[in-house]
């Protein structure tokens, strides 16, 4: 495997399968209760961890994608008006 720096010029998209292949291992390979427990804090740990260091990003990203998405189909019907009737 590639060491951090090597990783870091690369996009997360072009990595090859023998990049990869020892966390899929990690998903499919027998483990005791114990550990799959262990490996799902860690692994929610580490999701938290990223999340909260690059939430600018990811919030960025959305609020563009929801911009995008938000153009509205002439074809589609109001399910609710504007304007209340009361």
């Amino acid at each position: 495997m590639r060491n951090h720096s090597q990783l870091k010029q690369k996009n997360i998209t072009e990595m090859e399968y023998s990049e990869i292949e020892p966390l899929l291992n990690l998903m499919f390979c027998e483990l005791q209760d114990e550990a799959a427990v262990q490996i799902a804090a860690f692994l929610y740990e580490l999701a938290s961890q990223f999340e909260s260091r690059r939430v600018g990003q990811i919030l960025r990203y959305r609020n563009s994608q929801n911009e995008q998405n938000s153009i509205a189909d002439p074809r589609q019907l109001e399910l609710f008006p504007k304007e209340s009737p009361f």
